[in-house]
């Protein structure tokens, strides 16, 4: 998380995220980021407990992982095109 902590001290106001026509700033980034920190250590996260993201290539995926690192935890990568059975392997 201090990666991205950093580029928004260092880049604020300009653009880290662009999707069709959803801008973030990496402020707006890092202010979302440690929003979903915050619940996930709400809802138990605790250090180096692993987290499951599984979203495709959204600006809500960048969200989800920074907030995982800053929460502690650890990210775990899935894609969305696994199967459940893969899923909850």
């Amino acid at each position: 998380g201090w990666l991205l902590t950093e580029a928004a001290h260092k880049f604020g106001p300009r653009t880290a995220c662009i999707y069709y026509a959803q801008r973030y700033n990496f402020q707006e980034l890092l202010e979302a980021a440690l929003r979903f920190a915050a619940r996930l250590v709400r809802e138990g996260v605790q250090p180096g407990d692993r987290v499951g993201v599984l979203l495709p290539n959204l600006p809500e995926t960048m969200i989800s992982l920074f907030g995982t690192w800053l929460a502690g935890g650890v990210a775990v990568a899935l894609s969305p095109l696994m199967v459940a059975e893969e899923v909850g392997a």
